[in-house]
């Protein structure tokens, strides 16, 4: 094979490999909020609606978005809508629901943020804001692991860490839409892991 073709091949399979990696840290990512879910469900442990059921709606917003501007690869926002969902679901089925000041603050921002998100109507601003917004959301949990940490969800953190680090490693567009979202995430979740197990 002549030395260009092994170039080509080379940089396929290379980026081939990014790919499968990618992909296993989203459904990865996904297999881990399932099982928090169900550890949820069975030990009936309250969750803050706040940041679960925002988390939900933005993960879908953020994946949408994502794939409006071409990122067809957008497995860790993927993997997060589906558990960020079925969490969801389970709190507000079973009335496991955390509500407080701190909550409507964060509502009353993360619902600015997707309003101006949706009348930007680009999917780069799309994704800027409602990743914003995500901590906005998420700030009820790392309230709750400052003061009442919870060492038993280490797990969850630094897992749900874990791949997004794996999914900025293996994305090989460095644009907004590609890996804002996954540096967010490695952010957020390596804080709330930090903070649950000191």
């Amino acid at each position: 094979m002549s030395p260009a073709l092994e170039v080509v091949f080379g940089k396929a399979k290379e980026s081939s490999l990014k790919k499968i990696i990618g992909m296993c840290a989203g459904f990865v990512a996904a297999a881990t909020i399932i099982a928090f879910a169900i550890t949820v469900y069975r030990q009936n442990i309250p969750q803050n609606i706040a940041t679960w059921g925002g988390w939900f709606v933005l993960d879908a917003v953020i994946l949408l978005s994502m794939i409006t501007a071409g990122n067809t690869k957008a497995y860790l926002i993927g993997g997060y809508t589906v558990g960020a969902g079925l969490v969801t679901i389970i709190v507000l089925t079973h009335r496991m629901v955390v509500w407080g000041s701190v909550e409507v603050t964060c509502l009353i921002g993360a619902a600015i943020a997707g309003w101006f998100g949706f009348l930007s109507r680009t999917p780069q601003i799309t994704t800027i804001l409602a990743t914003i917004t995500m901590f906005l959301a998420g700030f009820p949990t790392i309230v709750d692991a400052w003061y009442t940490p919870n060492p038993q969800t280490w797990w969850l953190w630094v897992t749900c860490a874990i791949c997004s680090v794996i999914t900025v490693a293996t994305e090989e567009e460095w644009t907004i839409e590609h890996q804002l979202f996954p540096i967010a995430s490695s952010v957020f979740n390596g804080l709330v892991a930090i903070l649950v197990l000191r």
